[in-house]
């Protein structure tokens, strides 16, 4: 079983009225003087982005705390990035991917290097990585069709151009598969033609038909299910489908009208955002409730790092409270409050000291609602004790 642990609250306090109780409830907004955020990544201790800044121009950046940024360089200058549309941490290296057939590397997310993919026309707006390969959907511009790449290293890439595929806007990894999803075809045919499967991304993709007829934009991986978004192709109202294998798919409720932009899966919890600015949280995939970021909607997935979700709107990054903490009061018993993200379960731990090694299990619940009461023993008399919340996956 996987775990994370979060920023450890140590708060003696009798009122706890001022505090949210779900993190999806409550966002704190850093202004960064950058526009027109695209994608948004977190590894080796540092947050890069991608912007797009003009027609054809965007700009690459990394940060140390998601606040303050700073240009990217290529090759000792500012990186004179085209437009690009999402970048990815995975397997020790950043990459950023976007129009004009390029795409950039890098291990630090400060010192970067640019990369041609073939075709040179080709639009690459999703990567993700799987079975030891970073694989990225698109689009041609000399054709009506879509493109998938693959590269074990972020750096020789091979393309697979293919007449049967639509424009592909999303793609994900899961259970050996990766699954793309695109827009659907009802203007050119009686049956959708929205996801597409494959175990070789490199290999003709097999299309699946859905009898929902969706305009998928986005998908992820997790809890051994796919799940994609996006919005009905007739109404223009916002859907969500969830399938296992990529094979069968199943409708979920949605709970808002708004079209879905964005969705991700972190920290146990599928995130998907609407072009209103909500945000819609589950654990399943399939039964969803519904949040608001107080701001301007999404521009980017959300992402998990340091013990909180960030995403970026247009011009401002937001970060959530803290998935896991709490306050603690003692009386005949320790008695802690601990906030959370509803649904999930958490460890309560205990340390003497705050070694590292010292903590040791007390206590777990499930947070049906948050906050939730947890008590149990003191310390021998003379004895410290420090308490810590673990969100357990």
């Amino acid at each position: 079983m996987l775990t994370r642990r979060f920023i450890v609250v140590f708060v003696f306090i009798s009122s706890i009225g001022a505090l949210c109780a779900d993190p999806l409830d409550q966002w704190r907004f850093s202004a960064t003087g950058i526009s027109n955020f695209t994608g948004l990544a977190y590894g080796n201790d540092v947050f890069v982005a991608t912007a797009k800044t003009g027609p054809d121009s965007g700009w690459l950046g990394y940060s140390r705390d998601g606040a303050h940024w700073e240009t990217a360089q290529c090759g000792g200058g500012d990186c004179g990035a085209q437009v690009l549309y999402h970048v990815l941490f995975a397997d020790g290296r950043f990459v950023a991917i976007g129009a004009s057939g390029l795409s950039y590397r890098s291990t630090d997310g400060m010192a970067w290097r640019a990369y041609d993919v073939p075709p040179s026309g080709g639009t690459l707006k999703d990567v993700c990585f799987g079975d030891g390969k970073f694989v990225v959907v698109g689009e041609g511009d000399s054709c009506p069709c879509g493109l998938a790449w693959g590269t074990p290293d972020g750096a020789a890439w091979t393309a697979l151009e293919s007449n049967d595929l639509p424009s592909l806007s999303g793609v994900a990894y899961g259970n050996g598969r990766f699954v793309a999803v695109g827009s659907s075809e009802y203007g050119l045919g009686p049956t959708a033609a929205n996801v597409f499967t494959a175990t070789n991304p490199l290999v003709p993709w097999t299309r699946r038909t859905l009898s929902i007829t969706n305009e998928f934009l986005s998908i992820a991986f997790g809890h051994d299910r796919f799940v994609a978004v996006g919005s009905e192709y007739h109404s223009g109202e916002a859907s969500i489908a969830w399938s296992e294998t990529g094979d069968i798919w199943v409708g979920s409720d949605a709970i808002t009208t708004n079209p879905l932009t964005h969705v991700t899966f972190a920290a146990g919890t599928f995130l998907a955002m609407d072009n209103s600015g909500q945000v819609l949280g589950s654990t399943d995939g399939v039964i969803w409730q519904l949040h608001s970021l107080g701001s301007g909607p999404a521009q980017t997935a959300p992402l998990y790092a340091n013990g909180s979700f960030w995403l970026a709107t247009e011009d401002a990054i937001l970060q959530s409270a803290a998935l896991s903490s709490v306050v603690l009061s003692v009386g005949t018993q320790v008695e802690l409050t601990v906030f959370g993200l509803e649904g999930h379960n958490v460890r309560i731990e205990s340390s003497p000291d705050l070694s590292p090694d010292s903590w040791t299990e007390v206590g777990n619940l499930t947070l049906y609602s948050s906050p939730t009461i947890w008590r149990g023993d003191r310390a021998a008399y003379g004895q410290a004790a420090f308490y810590r919340s673990v969100l357990v996956e």
